[in-house]
């Protein structure tokens, strides 16, 4: 189990569980939350989720960064996207970096197209990593979630499809920070301990 690990995995499993909290408000209420509005709730609760998620990109970020050798060795589309995957995380980070008073002087047109940039990069990739990983998985559990992850989505776009209360990328957006924050990790240690979930909680 390595630190980058241990200090990526809990903050991804915040905002997972962040995101969670905020689909089964929108299911009994029909209303958004300050997790997935940034006009609701107060200054300091905007400002919370944003370090929060904006620390967690940088985990995932560092994730990506260290565990070369994991990804070299996998197949062809395993090694190719870590670098597209890299530069959107990195995109994620810059973008919870600048400040909103600087963001604003952004064009829309630009915010629009980075944001879709960094949706291609980081998400589509992770989506592309897990099914790359079904028979030769040299990428540990982190890759085993990320199998999920074109799946949620599916669902996701359906219930959005259907004008549902809960149809959002959100939780696809959880599941892939869960997946990439557990890149390079196995399910138990190489000596037999514990698996990587439970030593990265306690």
């Amino acid at each position: 189990m390595k630190i980058h690990h241990k200090v990526a995995f809990p903050l991804a499993a915040a905002v997972f569980a962040l995101l969670v909290f905020d689909t089964v408000v929108r299911l009994v209420t029909g209303h958004w939350t300050p997790v997935t509005d940034d006009q609701l709730g107060s200054a300091l609760t905007r400002v919370a989720i944003s370090v929060l998620v904006g620390a967690t990109f940088g985990a995932l970020l560092f994730v990506v960064f260290r565990e070369r050798a994991a990804f070299a060795a996998g197949n062809r589309v395993v090694r190719l996207c870590r670098w597209p995957l890299l530069v959107g995380l990195g995109l994620l980070v810059f973008m919870f970096a600048v400040p909103p008073s600087v963001a604003a002087q952004i064009p829309e047109v630009v915010r629009s197209l980075i944001g879709s940039l960094t949706l291609l990069l980081t998400f589509v990739t992770a989506m592309v990593i897990g099914l790359a990983t079904l028979r030769h998985n040299p990428l540990g559990l982190g890759a085993r979630i990320l199998v999920a992850v074109p799946i949620v989505f599916g669902l996701a776009v359906l219930l959005m499809a259907i004008d549902s209360p809960v149809g959002s990328p959100a939780p696809v957006t959880g599941l892939a920070a869960l997946g990439i924050s557990l890149l390079g990790a196995s399910t138990r240690h190489p000596q037999g301990r514990r698996p990587v979930v439970a030593a990265a909680i306690s």
